[in-house]
């Protein structure tokens, strides 16, 4: 884990999502367990184990039996992530906990909830507007049974290695290794011999077949517009491999530039965008959409100066998109399969990968992604140049593009007519346009308007 985030939880302090308790609490399971039945039982939270000055002995042997007693001790069975997080020399905790939906969840058959920073035993009351709620919201769409469907509809073996990987990183313990069934319901994927739309959607053969909303629309576009198109591709299969599949298309279409060092002669490769970044958010918008309604998706665009990336469904109820550049509740739509990917190692932590998308263009010295509610949905803008940087060198461009591009003040605009008359040699139209849109493409210019009324805008954008 990234120590700023750790420092970032010690700083903000205990809240109704966040507790932090001392070292000895890595050893006292029941204090552990109250906050985590708290937090389900609420808006989901962290507790961190080791506050300033302090350290977790025996770190690791700590976080499996926290697994373990969590694991046996709350019930409902609830998708909870346990691991070591070094700051500097000092060993920590982290215990990450989703909202529940299967409430109300307990702590040795006892309800807990969270109070402002304290968790106490709920009461009559409390325990009364638990079960309301969850007879309000009723049953997850991953947690309804996926109707005449059998193990043979399953990929077994891609099952196994998920606990093959989750017991070899120790995210997970299972009672047993080879029973399918058995690990479905130490999973919460199925329910008795019943197998959940979670089991289906995650390791089925084939499920977009039966749930088409599952499948992943990739498009790219050669521009910064939808007029031409370049690649479309509906994606299927199992959540799995609609993610490899998704990641390989963003890059067969990402152009990856190569410069020669100052010092040196081996030429660095650098994508136009940060990949993980964009991996994460592909992962993000499969596990945080709204898989119920049967005309949602998941869908990807690749622009020459952008990704977008949209998903159905919005955010939890009572969360602001600003709150996603900050410090903020694990609150995953579908907890069960973001556990899921958790335990194959796909994320690290739930809830945190909205500030890592950040944090990553942030170290790409690229503008911020920015986050929009649109069309009934989330959609993430992934800003990118063609060329990597602000600056560019004199020799991509024609004589024509330079000197346009050393005429031009940033915000000033010209049209198709006005590039033709500053062309220091007799240019046709075509000629004049395919020069404009070399230049939308490596971010000099940016195009604005449409047919007659098209016009180009002189970008920030400089050369050496």
């Amino acid at each position: 884990m990234n120590d700023s985030i750790v420092r970032d939880m010690l700083r903000a302090g205990e809240s109704e999502t966040l507790a932090c308790g001392p070292a000895a609490w890595a050893a006292d399971a029941s204090q552990v367990g109250r906050t985590v039945c708290a937090f389900a039982n609420g808006q989901g939270g962290t507790l961190l184990i080791g506050q300033e000055g302090e350290d977790v002995q025996d770190a690791d042997r700590m976080v499996e039996e926290l697994r373990k007693q969590i694991q046996d001790r709350v019930s409902p069975m609830l998708g909870v992530a346990v691991r070591r997080a070094d700051v500097g020399k000092r060993n920590l905790i982290i215990v990450d906990v989703p909202a529940g939906h299967d409430l109300p969840y307990t702590w040795d058959k006892q309800i807990f909830v969270r109070a402002a920073t304290e968790t106490r035993a709920a009461d009559g009351l409390q325990t009364r507007e638990l079960l309301i709620k969850k007879s309000t919201f009723g049953p997850l769409w991953e947690r309804q049974v996926a109707v005449g469907i059998g193990l043979g509809d399953l990929d077994t073996k891609l099952i196994l290695r998920v606990v093959s990987e989750a017991e070899g990183g120790k995210r997970f313990l299972f009672g047993s290794r080879n029973d399918v069934w058995e690990i479905l319901r130490e999973l919460d994927l199925a329910e008795g011999n019943l197998l959940r739309n979670s089991a289906y959607a995650l390791f089925g053969k084939a499920p977009d077949k039966r749930f088409p909303q599952m499948r992943l629309r990739a498009v790219a576009y050669q521009g910064t517009e939808q007029d031409k198109l370049a690649d479309s591709r509906m994606i299927g299969g199992n959540l799995y491999e609609i993610l490899d599949k998704g990641l390989k298309f963003l890059e067969q279409h990402t152009p990856i530039s190569s410069e020669v060092p100052r010092e040196g002669l081996r030429r660095d490769q650098k994508a136009p965008y940060p990949m993980p970044a964009v991996r994460e958010a592909i992962l993000n918008a499969i596990i945080h959409r709204d898989y119920a309604p049967v005309d949602g998706s998941v869908s990807v665009a690749i622009y020459t100066d952008r990704v977008e990336v949209w998903n159905i469904g919005d955010l939890p109820e009572g969360m602001e998109i600003r709150e996603l550049k900050q410090l903020h509740a694990s609150r995953p739509r579908n907890p069960d399969i973001a556990h899921l990917f958790m335990l194959h190692g796909q994320i690290e932590r739930i809830g945190s990968g909205t500030r890592r998308i950040v944090r990553e263009f942030r170290a790409a010295g690229l503008p911020e992604p920015e986050w929009r509610r649109t069309s009934g949905g989330i959609m993430l803008l992934l800003p990118r140049e063609k060329k990597t940087g602000l600056i560019a060198s004199v020799e991509d461009l024609n004589a024509r593009q330079r000197a346009v591009v050393k005429g031009l003040k940033t915000g000033e605009s010209i049209k198709l007519a006005d590039y033709i008359g500053r062309s220091p040699e007799k240019i046709k139209d075509r000629q004049a346009r395919a020069d404009l849109k070399g230049l939308v493409e490596m971010g000099f210019m940016r195009r604005r308007g449409q047919a007659r009324q098209t016009e180009y805008v002189r970008t920030e954008k400089q050369l050496e």
